[in-house]
């Protein structure tokens, strides 16, 4: 992935001072990463490599403010706060900066506006080596995930996320029968063909899939003597909306290019309704 492209997903939820330190944080590191995002809460997960010698303290940003560094097991957590009295108006006011917070921690190095506890610290670690393991990583690690619900359930929320992630899985590798497990029925679909598509059962999951990825440009592209291993797809931004307590909405813009040209293949939306049946969430839509 391409670490100098990530600041467009956190540009529309950061203030100016995050926006500069991000700034010079670009060009001190190139990593793949995780960037996860609820409202004006951000995080940024990363491998720390030895041969980088990244060190957050030496970037002109965090110069001046103060470090305290707690270490707990192996685990070492740092924050960065500054705290300045300025004059306006012949007034004296206190000025407190966003503080910056990170956590060193078996391998990865965390980076956010606020602190994480350790039961959200081993999700994310293993979110990340999930990612990193993918088939094709790049199409997920420098997504976006915004909540536009506050009072979403994060444990639904990250259940969500991981069936969808199993869904791109089993859709990239043939793995229909995997796929099917996927869904309720009935389940609805409206994708590349014309007509709204009902699946009842398993069977039909495995059908209406092959009938939609045979009308997907992206077999047109097949049929003209190239293989699906030359597509690169990429999930640039994922969006998820709570209807109801029992259903979900997730969003994904996406692009496929021709890898040996980078030319576009397609672009656009997905939408994928999630409902939960006893305490446990399917897909019972795609759009």
């Amino acid at each position: 992935s391409d670490i100098k492209n990530f600041d467009k997903y956190l540009k529309p939820l950061i203030n100016d001072f995050e926006r500069s330190f991000f700034g010079e944080f670009n060009q001190n590191t190139n990593q793949n990463m995780l960037i996860q995002n609820s409202k004006k809460d951000w995080l940024v997960t990363f491998e720390k490599k030895t041969e980088d010698q990244f060190d957050l303290s030496a970037l002109q940003k965090l110069k001046d403010f103060n470090k305290y560094t707690l270490k707990k097991n192996e685990d070492i957590y740092s924050i960065y706060s500054k705290d300045i009295l300025e004059e306006k108006d012949d007034v004296i006011k206190k000025l407190t900066y966003e503080n910056i917070y990170s956590i060193e921690s078996g391998g990865l190095q965390f980076i956010s506006n606020h602190l994480i506890d350790s039961k959200k610290l081993e999700r994310i670690s293993k979110k990340f080596f999930n990612l990193k393991n993918n088939k094709d990583n790049s199409a997920f690690l420098n997504a976006k995930v915004y909540i536009k619900d506050g009072n979403s359930n994060e444990i639904d929320i990250e259940q969500i996320r991981e069936k969808h992630n199993s869904y791109y899985k089993y859709l990239f590798n043939d793995d229909f029968d995997n796929l099917a497990k996927l869904f309720s029925f009935p389940s609805s679909f409206k994708g590349f063909v014309e007509n709204i598509q009902i699946a009842k059962n398993e069977n039909d999951i495995k059908e209406i899939y092959r009938n939609l990825i045979s009308a997907a440009p992206q077999s047109k592209f097949a049929k003209s003597g190239r293989n699906y291993s030359e597509i690169k797809t990429s999930l640039n931004n994922k969006e998820i909306i709570k209807m109801r307590d029992d259903t979900y909405i997730l969003i994904v813009t996406y692009t496929q290019k021709d890898k040996k040209n980078n030319s576009l293949i397609f672009s656009g939306k997905a939408r994928y309704l999630f409902t939960k049946q006893n305490n446990n969430w399917f897909l019972s839509g795609v759009f």
